[in-house]
């Protein structure tokens, strides 16, 4: 089989230098807007299970787990802020590689720091790389992934596959959701077969350089065996004991990556339901670039199209086919999990502003001016840089928005509902609330003697059970919808979070003080 010349990659592979600036602006932008503390939601919860070294809820992110305990190290801050911290570096990471894609296409810098700059300051990835998420890792894994693909595919050797390959397995143990890209490697290998540059070796390699990636997952069984806390892959029963899923079969590998824990919003919208979807993410993607930006991706992706058959296929079938996936995905949060669509749409805001750079040039050079054609030709080579008000104006109206360095609402308000509940409480609680107070809990040891469940893990025969064996006991306090009871009972309003909490009793008891 004869391999295809190697062609050179000089002029595509761009200068340190931009690639350097924009992350080291962007990162400046995140560490000046970081959270200072524990932040809500799944940011809590890994805040938790990263300190613990124990297991967060499905698909288990164990590349992200064990990176998040390095970044723990770090003399810096609370254990939170460190874990924040990462989320801004892995983003200002995502920003050079996404440059250096954009500046791939065009081939031009100044298009390529606009568009990157507009995706820096866009408000969906902005406000990812404040918190402690895995979505900022993801989008760095990713966004590599392609660029060494891309690069691939322009004559690099059969070595950056390996790369890919090996970047691509690191990947899946960050993020299930990996596996949305695996049509790109399938489209990659018929290439390379067909393309005569490779053959069933070069495959086997890239198959080997994944295992390093995929075994991450190791990681999770052994804090099963070992009995690690937290670990929130199951649910409680009526006796408020969490039941875990034995991650040491192979029934409980698949229930973990095949996210069995989501079952119920996994493809919940179907039907009609799915084009209505699409219009959100669609519109995200609008009011996530100003409006304009909007349209100079759909400029750039036609554009892509044109000059580049390859990038085309492998760009747009990622964003496709993650379109399509969390247009049938039922989280309410979905909006912040797909920085890798708004990278994309990036790249091709960096083309589209190619095309009107070179119809504004084509244009105005065909312009008599009397005033000589090197003014002219100055106004020509410098009416573009009007552009870099692009992501100067991201930055200004997304600033009041992303900037959470004061945010101390979720640590202060939880701190201060531990601190008032009465001595051996039961608290029920939806994720919101019970992840921000188990950390507070079991990292920094504030009320221990209170137990804190996660309604979500109940359902609602196990929740009856449960506070008809304790309301006779113990003190509860619900956060959320009164729960279901065979014991009469009366409610009492105790704190309103970001939902209304009260204090419940058995009917005909002494309301507490």
């Amino acid at each position: 089989m004869s391999a295809r010349p190697r062609l050179a990659l000089r002029g595509v592979v761009p200068r340190e230098s931009p690639t350097l600036f924009v992350m080291l602006v962007a990162f400046a932008a995140y560490l000046f807007t970081l959270a200072p503390t524990v932040y809500g939601l799944d940011s809590a919860e890994f805040s938790l299970v990263v300190h613990n070294l124990g297991v967060p809820h499905s698909t288990g992110y164990p590349l992200y787990v064990l990176l998040g305990k390095l970044f723990m190290q770090l003399p810096v801050g609370d254990m939170a802020y460190r874990l924040n911290l990462m989320s801004a570096v892995f983003a200002a990471a995502t920003v050079g590689i996404t440059y250096n894609i954009a500046f791939l296409a065009t081939r031009r810098v100044l298009p390529s720091i606009v568009a990157t700059g507009m995706f820096a300051f866009s408000y969906y990835f902005w406000s990812s790389a404040v918190i402690a998420e895995v979505y900022t890792p993801h989008a760095a894994l990713l966004a590599t992934t392609v660029y060494v693909l891309l690069l691939w595919f322009r004559g690099g050797s059969n070595q950056l596959l390996y790369v890919a390959a090996l970047l691509w397995g690191l990947s899946f143990g960050n993020h299930m959701s990996t596996v949305l890209t695996a049509p790109v490697f399938v489209y990659v290998a018929v290439h390379l077969l067909r393309s005569g540059r490779g053959g069933l070796k070069e495959l086997l390699i890239m198959g080997l350089a994944m295992i390093p990636g995929l075994l991450t997952y190791v990681y999770i069984p052994w804090r099963f065996i070992v009995g690690a806390e937290p670990y929130l892959l199951g649910h409680y029963d009526g006796q408020g004991e969490f039941i875990r899923i034995d991650t040491t079969t192979l029934s409980g590998i698949w229930w973990l990556v095949s996210a069995k824990q989501f079952d119920s919003i996994l493809f919940a919208h179907t039907g009609t339901d799915v084009f209505y979807e699409v219009g959100r993410i669609l519109w995200w993607i609008l009011s996530n670039y100003l409006g304009i930006g909007f349209v100079l991706g759909i400029l750039g992706w036609v554009r892509n199209y044109s000059v580049d058959r390859t990038r085309w296929i492998v760009l747009t079938l990622i964003f496709a086919i993650n379109l399509l996936f969390f247009a049938t995905y039922g989280a309410t949060d979905k909006h912040t999990m797909i920085p890798h669509v708004h990278l994309i749409w990036a790249v091709w805001i960096a083309e589209g502003l190619l095309v009107l750079f070179v119809s504004f040039k084509r244009y105005f050079s065909s312009w008599r001016l009397g005033t000589g054609s090197a003014v002219q030709g100055r106004i020509v080579r410098n009416a573009p840089m009007v552009l870099l008000l692009l992501p100067l104006v991201s930055l200004t109206v997304n600033y009041s928005y992303a900037d959470v360095s004061s945010y101390t609402w979720v640590r202060d308000q939880y701190e201060d509902v531990l601190n008032n509940v009465e001595q051996g409480s039961l608290i029920l609680a939806w994720w919101n609330q019970a992840a921000p107070m188990a950390y507070l809990q079991s990292v920094e040891g504030i009320r221990t003697d209170v137990k804190v469940v996660d309604r979500f893990f109940l359902n609602v025969e196990t929740e009856r059970e449960l506070v008809d064996l304790s309301l006779p006991n113990r003190p509860i306090y619900v956060f959320g919808h009164l729960p279901p009871s065979t014991i009469p009972f009366e409610s009492q309003f105790f704190v309103e979070t970001d939902v209304l909490s009260h204090r419940i009793y058995p009917s005909g008891g002494s309301p507490p003080d």
